[in-house]
């Protein structure tokens, strides 16, 4: 069983525009509600796999009921913490359908008691337990320390459990200090985390092993339209992005870790790994709805090349 970790869900509203105008009123032709998060977006992928999988993280409200009922009718495991008198966070992406571009606006998640923390981690070192890997993804609320990526990382380590990081910014660089097997940084981020300005494969290539020497294993780069690459041990790995009618990419980053996951779980050799989770983005692409991949299309895609 993997186990997605997601601390600050959300429920994803995409509102289709026919063309975007500011300071007037824009009239939505048609929405798309789903649940969301980048963790639960990896659990809903992993389901779809047909993988084992089981979230567990902070819910609240109407919102929070939304995600987790949505989660169990997709075959997620949920493991939630209540958060009561809160409501869990919208986030609603505007999308131009004049231009293509899209516009997000996301809410600050609850706030998390110290109470509420302690039974959070209480819970996560029982279920840790019974997983074969851990899948960290996404932001946390303002209220939850910074490190915690760093001590859920310790705490499955202790237990010998491999883990996938992705986040972006302060919590990946705190989050490293807790030694991941993975983490799955696009270029902006690897970028901010090194340091760094690097465009070209020789110079994240140097970006990787500056990373590998402080004790990460593994390091996957997704950039885009470019495709993605994979550093590890086994050495420096590159497939260019899947040809798919592109629909929305949002999520195709996700869908990539859960492609990893998946991938770690069944013991595929590196590059079949990156070749398997670059499918995964693909198929999320050719979609509307945020989170979603169809493993018939993904195995179609793998065979076409």
């Amino acid at each position: 069983m993997i186990l997605a970790v997601c601390l600050n869900p959300c429920l994803d509203r995409i509102v289709f525009v026919p063309q975007l105008k500011v300071n007037t009123l824009n009239r939505g032709q048609r929405r798309l509600v789903s649940a969301g998060g980048k963790g639960v977006n990896v659990a809903k992928v992993i389901s779809a796999l047909d993988e084992p999988v089981r979230i567990i993280g902070f819910f609240a409200g109407s919102a929070g009921r939304f995600i987790v009922d949505d989660l169990e009718k997709r075959r997620v495991r949920t493991q939630p913490i209540w958060i009561e008198g809160q409501e869990t966070r919208t986030t609603t992406n505007i999308l131009d359908m004049a231009t293509g571009k899209e516009t997000e606006i996301t809410e600050p998640g609850p706030e998390i008691g110290q109470e509420q923390l302690e039974l959070f981690l209480k819970m996560y070192r029982e279920t840790v337990r019974k997983a074969s890997l851990v899948v960290l993804s996404g932001s946390i609320p303002e209220s939850v320390p910074e490190d915690i990526y760093a001590r859920l990382i310790q705490i499955a380590g202790e237990q010998g459990k491999k883990t996938i990081l992705d986040t972006a910014g302060g919590l990946l660089a705190n989050g490293i200090q807790g030694l991941p097997y993975m983490i799955k940084p696009n270029i902006r981020e690897l970028n901010t985390l090194t340091r760094a300005d690097s465009q070209s494969l020789d110079q994240i290539k140097k970006q990787c092993d500056l990373l590998h020497q402080k004790g990460i294993m593994n390091v996957c780069v997704s950039m885009g339209k470019d495709g993605a690459l994979l550093s590890c041990k086994e050495g420096f790995f590159v497939h260019p992005a899947f040809s798919v009618d592109v629909i929305n990419t949002i999520g195709s980053g996700d869908a990539m870790v859960a492609g990893l996951a998946v991938s770690m779980e069944r013991g595929y050799p590196p590059f079949e790994m990156l070749r398997y989770a670059s499918a995964c983005a693909a198929s999320n692409a050719s979609f509307q709805e945020i989170g979603v991949v169809d493993r018939y299309q993904v195995r179609n895609l793998l065979g076409n090349c």
